[in-house]
């Protein structure tokens, strides 16, 4: 009786990418690409919309969707009150004695340390104890970035400046533990800003973040960071555009390319990347 063989493990851990654009240019869509190309993708959705998705099987796909706590207009009517009686300093001062039920950031970290699919109910571990035939895709940046600031001030209306670096602090600390400790792909997907560039002069298009302190810091840490596009019905990839903060190490600095990880997939493989 012959032996089983266990599955070969990767000499190369999954790339790690940043997929930005303006909303409506097909990101989230576009993590379907993945299945086709063999690797599961899991979703950690913090927005409504990914029902996008709900189309590809559980067995192809899973999601956590972590969404943000229940909204109270009377909270916010209060907030709008103060905000036109009182002073800047006087408002950055408050605190928030409902702060504790901001748990968002709190429970997007759980579900990276011990991640339970909604669509099927497994309960999958930690993310970096996952192999190369997944990935953690986190749907998106911009609400991360607003787990972050609740977490530091909850519902207070202003932040001072020391509540700007805790909160930035805390995102880039979250994502670079996430991009490095993981053997599994990592999928990161942002929306876009104008950040004014201190070195060069100008502005520059960038993923959009918190400050201008934070958004040059990220890109260099993800092995791609790719523009996704759309002009009319024709959705595209871009590595090349000009004014915008991009990089490549797993596909052609191009315009134009499809949509698709699954060009990525095929040139991570060639260099010796094996799907767990």
């Amino acid at each position: 009786m012959s032996a089983v063989l266990a599955p070969a493990k990767s000499p190369l851990v999954g790339p790690k990418i940043l997929l930005m654009g303006e909303g409506g240019n097909g990101k989230t869509h576009a993590i379907r690409t993945l299945c086709d190309a063999g690797i599961k993708p899991y979703v950690i959705a913090l927005e409504p919309g990914y029902e996008v998705l709900g189309d590809v099987p559980p067995a192809k796909l899973g999601w956590r969707y972590i969404p943000r706590p229940a909204g109270d207009w009377a909270k916010l009517t209060e907030d709008a009150q103060r905000i036109n009686t009182l002073t800047y300093a006087s408002l950055s001062q408050l605190p928030d004695p409902n702060r504790g039920k901001y748990t968002r950031f709190v429970d997007i970290l759980s579900a990276l340390s011990k991640f339970k699919d909604d669509r099927t109910g497994e309960e999958l571990g930690a993310v970096d104890t996952w192999g190369t035939g997944r990935a953690i895709v986190i749907d998106h940046l911009s609400e991360l970035v607003r787990a972050g600031i609740e977490l530091t001030v909850g519902g207070k209306p202003v932040m001072s400046q020391p509540e700007y670096m805790v909160t930035q602090n805390n995102i880039e600390n979250l994502l670079r533990q996430l991009v490095t400790v993981t053997r599994c792909w990592v999928i990161v997907i942002a929306h876009l800003d104008r950040i004014l560039d201190e070195v060069g002069g100008g502005t520059k298009i960038m993923l959009q973040s918190l400050g201008k302190a934070l958004s040059p810091k990220l890109p260099q840490i993800f092995s791609d960071v790719i523009l996704a596009n759309r002009e009319g019905k024709k959705f595209t990839w871009s590595t090349a555009a000009s004014g915008v903060v991009l990089k490549t190490r797993n596909l052609p600095i191009e315009d134009g390319m499809p949509p698709s990880f699954g060009p990525i997939v095929e040139r991570w493989k060639s260099r010796g990347g094996i799907i767990e």
